[in-house]
C-alpha cells in the first residue's frame, strides 16, 4: 500500500493526512505536543512555535491522537528542514514547520507505523 515514489521525485514515499488530526512530541525534554501536518512511512512534517530556538538534529518523535487511544513512542529521527512560516496572526509567536525523516526504525515500530497508517490516515 506504501509504495516507494519515483526515482526522480525527491520524497520517496506518499504523504498523508490523518483523519481527525494528531499530534507529535519530541524527545529529549517532550514539553508539548505539535499539531502533525502530514505523515508518510518516511518521517513527518509538523508546526510548531519555536520558544527556545533550539535546533533538532538527533530525536524520538511519539505519534499521539486526540482520543489519546493510540500512540506510537520513541521512533528514532532526524530533522531535515526547519523554517519560520509566514506570520499571519498579529501575536509575533514565530510559527516554524518542521520535517523529520524517520531513522532506522526496528522492526516492530515500521509495523505499527504502517498499521497507524492504514487505520489512521488518507490521501493527500
Amino acid at each position: 500500500m506504501f509504495q516507494k515514489k519515483n526515482i526522480n521525485e525527491r520524497r520517496k514515499y506518499q504523504r498523508f493526512f490523518i483523519k481527525g488530526g494528531a499530534y507529535i512530541a519530541l524527545q529529549p525534554n517532550c514539553k508539548r505536543l505539535d499539531p502533525i501536518i502530514d505523515i508518510s512511512m518516511g518521517g513527518i512534517a509538523y508546526y510548531y512555535v519555536d520558544t527556545e530556538n533550539k535546533p533538532l538534529k538527533n530525536v524520538k518523535a511519539t505519534i499521539v491522537l486526540p482520543d489519546s487511544k493510540f500512540s506510537i513512542s520513541d521512533l528514532p529521527a532526524k530533522t531535515v528542514s526547519d523554517y519560520e512560516i509566514s506570520n499571519e496572526n498579529d501575536l509575533d509567536i514565530p510559527l516554524r514547520r518542521r520535517s523529520i525523516k524517520f531513522d532506522k526504525l526496528s522492526g516492530s515500530q515500521f509495523l505499527m507505523l504502517e498499521q497507524f497508517m492504514q487505520h489512521h490516515t488518507e490521501s493527500k
